[in-house]
């Protein structure tokens, strides 16, 4: 039998091969249009659609991110996936159906898409500038992850690695387009879910159980409550609140649903599936603390890496490992190809060829995909850890884009085109600001961002109502 680290790397080698296959598969026989490469062709399934809402959200930020935020601060990191499913819940009962039937009405592609529809091209324009940014931020964060995962197995540096994550996911992500994406995660969802937990028993018995993890630790690692808890919840369930009702992966996945039911059903699904792994995560996390006693990691992303290392043989473990990646990879290649979508369609087909062809556009697309996720893996090396990208990705994009959104469905006309499009500019120019210099008074960006996006649009559209009246 194969021992060791050799072990590791063969079951990594089958699996990644496996994901290629697949990207290639459906790049050749079914991503072969412009409408298939982008939104499944309207036709994505209802366990398909599970399967890649659930892949996309157990991604770094509920494995390696959680774990390695809970072995700092403790079990108080799962309210990051906690909070995480306010968003799925908000698209489900608020705006599912209504987009996924406008979406089929009016041939919607992305979020900036709409935004035009009830605003115009400025906005979207600006919409679809935040929505790449934001999208290479969380690739980047995942990446990271996914680069963590390949250095445990393999001992190579985080540098080359974080290259090998990446240009994985960029082959069958350019290569498929969304069902490339969508196929891939029915498996790696199902990899990560089994893969976390069912680690949990091992590692508890390694920690000598539940019973000395609560003795041996400190209290402050075992509450809920301690230190900024209860603000770290507030910030991450209101950056996943209204991100959700912004975010292009998501609504791309509304936007593919065969019917109305099917993206709210999924939704639902998605929330009681995947929100269990984030507190088995920070539980894991507990467990190292005790099981590496003083050892210092100064990478803390390979904490969970290496834990699956130690508690299981490396045939299990490798397996396990994989699953991880998995998780990592889902979300990748969910946001490169969101990201990649509204270059595609919101700058490069609106305003650099309104006339080019399905087949053009198809080939452009793939050429788009690949330089993003290019500038994305170059991204990792100045980012923060893996659940502070998000939330600052969250935030930015949540601040700047929920409130116009929110408005063009429930208030009607309370937004004029110069408002949504100023308001939204100055919110970002604020939000991004305000991160650069510090955060002052330790307030994250959404706690202020949404409050500015909101008097600035109401202010400047009171101001331009008589000249500038939004078309409904």
């Amino acid at each position: 039998m194969i021992q060791g680290i050799s072990t590791y790397i063969i079951l990594f080698i089958i699996y990644l091969t496996g994901m290629a296959c697949i990207g290639y598969y459906s790049g050749k026989k079914i991503a072969t249009t412009y409408d298939e490469y982008l939104v499944a062709g309207r036709r994505m399934p209802f366990f398909v659609l599970v399967m890649t809402y659930t892949a996309t959200g157990m991604g770094a930020g509920f494995t390696v991110g959680t774990v390695q935020k809970a072995y700092n601060v403790g079990i108080q990191a799962a309210l990051y996936p906690t909070a995480e499913a306010f968003g799925s819940l908000v698209l489900a009962f608020l705006v599912a159906k209504y987009l996924n039937k406008l979406g089929r009405d009016m041939n919607l592609y992305t979020v900036a898409q709409y935004l035009e529809n009830v605003y115009d091209v400025r906005m979207r324009v600006i919409a679809a500038v935040i929505t790449a940014l934001c999208s290479s931020i969380i690739v980047g964060s995942q990446i990271i992850g996914g680069a963590s995962v390949v250095s445990a197995i393999t001992g190579i540096s985080m540098s080359w690695t974080i290259w090998i994550a990446g240009g994985i996911v960029l082959y069958y992500t350019v290569n498929g387009g969304l069902w490339a994406v969508a196929l891939t995660d029915v498996i790696q969802g199902g990899l990560v879910w089994i893969g976390v937990a069912f680690a949990l028993i091992p590692a508890l018995k390694l920690a000598g159980g539940w019973d000395n993890v609560k003795t041996t630790l400190e209290p402050s690692l075992l509450s809920l409550t301690s230190g900024g808890a209860m603000k770290f919840f507030i910030v991450a369930a209101l950056a996943s609140m209204f991100n959700a009702v912004t975010d292009q992966c998501e609504i791309q996945r509304i936007f593919a649903a065969r019917n109305e039911d099917t993206s709210k059903s999924a939704l639902l699904a998605r929330v009681v599936i995947q929100t269990p792994i984030g507190w088995i995560s920070a539980i894991l996390a507990l467990c190292a603390i005790i099981i590496f006693g003083n050892q210092k990691f100064d990478n803390p992303a390979l904490v969970l890496p290496t834990l699956l290392k130690t508690v299981y043989s490396p045939i299990i473990g490798g397996i396990f490992l994989v699953g991880i990646m998995g998780a990592v990879m889902s979300t990748a290649d969910t946001l490169l190809s969101a990201g990649s979508s509204v270059l595609i369609e919101d700058i490069y087909h609106r305003i650099v060829n309104r006339n080019a062809s399905q087949n053009d556009l198809l080939r452009v697309a793939k050429k788009i995909t690949f330089f993003l996720g290019v500038f994305s893996i170059v991204l990792c090396y100045y980012l923060p850890g893996i659940v502070d990208s998000i939330i600052l990705a969250f935030s930015i994009k949540g601040a700047t884009l929920a409130f116009p959104i929110i408005a063009s469905i429930f208030f009607k006309r309370f937004i004029t085109k110069n408002g949504a499009f100023w308001g939204t500019l100055l919110t970002a120019i604020f939000v991004i600001g305000w991160h650069l210099i510090g955060t002052p008074y330790n307030l994250d960006p959404v706690l202020v961002g949404i409050p500015f996006n909101i008097i600035s649009c109401w202010i400047i559209s009171a101001l331009t109502r008589n000249k500038d009246l939004r078309v409904s």
